[in-house]
């Protein structure tokens, strides 16, 4: 961890380096950015070769879907579900279609769903698919000891049992809208009874799942080789013989091995050079309205910023809108809600404009003294801030960063930034109440699961203990009323009062203002013409695994 005591980014230092770029009626649209170039967003097409290289912005370093996550995500995600499959699976606009599931009921009460399976699955080590492995799997994912990554999601299911050879009916406490979202979500890809019975650390480096392509390869931290699986029984048949996935975390230099031939595929297209690709005559651009949401989360376990006032006062000193015309070229948009707005469940909370002179006013009537410095402090001591922040995680985290510093101590706010390194950055702020060592903390949530009501859920539920976060609620945001409206969310049967009480809750948890709510960036990825269009989710997955249609 580095550490980087009052580094500023000016705006001349903006202009210098050629990032801002104001926003104006010939920047692209802020979702589904599109260009009179065919090369940008253009129709799916066909592969034309039958062995894919696709450079990664982060790395690889474990498989694993059973209780721990893929990492580093988003990478470790988008080779899981190609060796894997679950019960069901996202369209490209994130609606749920049958994977392993042919079909599913739903009780009246909304507490049991019985699912039909497919027949006929092998997994790659050559054994069945069927009821048992299904049950095994979700019994150790409803356990709390053994799911430490994704507990959140499953706690709704009290029990599995197996009802006929190729069928299952899951049983939930109450009604639980979000199942199928959790299914879909990437700790729902379910491994082999055998990996099951070996655990995680075996699923690593060596996972065995029923998707359509198997490991060939790996090499943790910079190359994943799969081949085609010859058993494959499953929608999407394989269209490569390998797909190699390396690690190319600097962005110019995985733009260049685009451009050079030695990738097809790249994700985390800085919005700098879409233009430029979009332009080629061999390369393409998928550009898509992202879910992944931006925002500054504050620790309410400092007395400074327990303070509403204050946390409303930073909120209107930084300019979102400047940051995501420089930084992002007009790619990312300021939020308006917790939630973005292609998500299930946004409801439009609030809009902060940026006033300098205001948040100094809110400051002091929350009892700060503004000294002759310009610099404010409390009960006699400076105000600084400790913001913590990951390096190279995000695009442009460290510019994002920087330019928040830079835009707080124009209205006396002190602020150091520590440099976290990216594989290590979530369980850096996921800690005890006790060992929190940060005020501030950049973090970019992407709902994975396709759900808005989980997505509060997680995030803004107050923690069941002191003890290591669970969830991500990092900042220790504690609101009962909250609470209340995302269990009558969670809870809901019908889509009506969910929605209403999204949008009770977003609304109220932007007032609250516990983050300071930054962008949603669209998604952006690249491919050469040699390569199927992938598919890019809107939650932020390229998968050269499954090309679009």
């Amino acid at each position: 961890m580095d550490n980087l005591e009052n580094t500023e980014l000016s705006r001349r230092q903006l202009l210098l380096s050629g990032a801002f770029v104001m926003a104006s009626a010939t920047l692209p649209s802020l979702f589904g950015a599109t260009s009179s170039h065919a090369a940008i967003n253009p129709k799916p097409r066909a592969a034309k070769i039958k062995n894919l290289t696709f450079a990664q912005s982060v790395q690889i370093n474990s498989l694993a879907t059973m209780g721990t996550q893929p990492t580093v995500y988003p990478a470790g995600y988008e080779a899981a579900f190609a060796i894997y499959r679950g019960l069901v699976r996202f369209k490209n606009n994130l609606s749920i279609e049958p994977d392993l599931a042919t079909g599913w009921e739903t009780s009246s009460d909304g507490t049991k769903w019985t699912f039909r399976l497919q027949q006929g699955v092998k997994f790659h080590d050559g054994t069945p698919f069927n009821a048992d492995v299904v049950v095994a799997y979700f019994t150790k994912m409803i356990d709390r000891t053994y799911n430490v990554s994704a507990f959140g999601l499953w706690s709704p299911i009290t029990s599995t049992k197996k009802t006929g050879e190729y069928e299952v009916e899951v049983t939930t406490a109450k009604p639980y809208g979000a199942l199928l979202n959790t299914l879909a979500h990437g700790s729902g890809l379910i491994p082999s009874l055998s990996l099951i019975e070996k655990g995680a650390a075996e699923a690593a480096t060596k996972p065995i799942g029923t998707g359509p392509y198997q490991v060939d390869k790996f090499e943790p931290g910079t190359k994943l080789v799969v081949k085609s699986f010859k058993d494959y029984a499953g929608p999407n048949k394989p269209i490569y013989d390998t797909i190699t996935y390396v690690f190319i975390g600097d962005a110019t230099a995985r733009m260049a091995a685009l451009q050079s031939g030695q990738v097809n595929v790249v994700d985390a297209v800085p919005a700098q050079d879409v233009a430029r690709l979009g332009a080629s005559s061999n390369l393409n651009v998928v550009d898509i309205p992202g879910l992944q949401v931006f925002g500054v989360g504050m620790n309410f376990n400092n007395p400074i910023l327990q303070k509403l006032q204050v946390r409303q006062a930073l909120n209107l000193a930084v300019d979102v809108q400047s940051i995501t015309a420089s930084l992002f070229r007009g790619y990312a948009t300021p939020l308006t809600s917790p939630l973005a707005p292609k998500t299930n469940g946004f409801a439009t909370a609030g809009q902060n404009k940026y006033d300098p002179d205001k948040a100094i006013s809110l400051l002091k009537r929350a009892g700060l003294n503004l000294g002759t410095d310009g610099m404010f402090s409390f009960n006699g001591k400076p105000v600084t801030f400790r913001f913590q922040v990951p390096d190279g995680l995000y695009p442009n985290d460290l510019l994002v960063a920087a330019a928040i510093q830079n835009q707080l101590k124009k209205v006396g706010i002190d602020v150091t930034i520590k440099k976290i390194d990216r594989a290590a950055y979530w369980d850096s702020i996921r800690v005890a109440r006790a060992d929190v060592d940060f005020d501030l903390a950049l973090f970019g949530f992407n709902p994975s699961h396709g759900s808005g009501a989980l997505q509060l859920d997680i995030m803004y539920r107050a923690n069941a203990t002191n003890g290591r976060v669970t969830g991500w609620n990092f900042s220790w945001y504690n609101s009962a009323k909250v609470d209340a409206m995302l269990t009558r969310a969670l809870e809901a049967v019908s889509p009506l009062v969910q929605k209403q009480a999204l949008a009770d809750a977003g609304r109220q948890i932007w007032r609250d203002a516990p983050y300071i709510w930054l962008y949603v960036r669209n998604n952006l990825s690249a491919y050469d013409d040699k390569a199927a269009t992938p598919l890019v989710l809107p939650v932020v997955f390229t998968l050269p695994s499954r090309p679009a249609k």
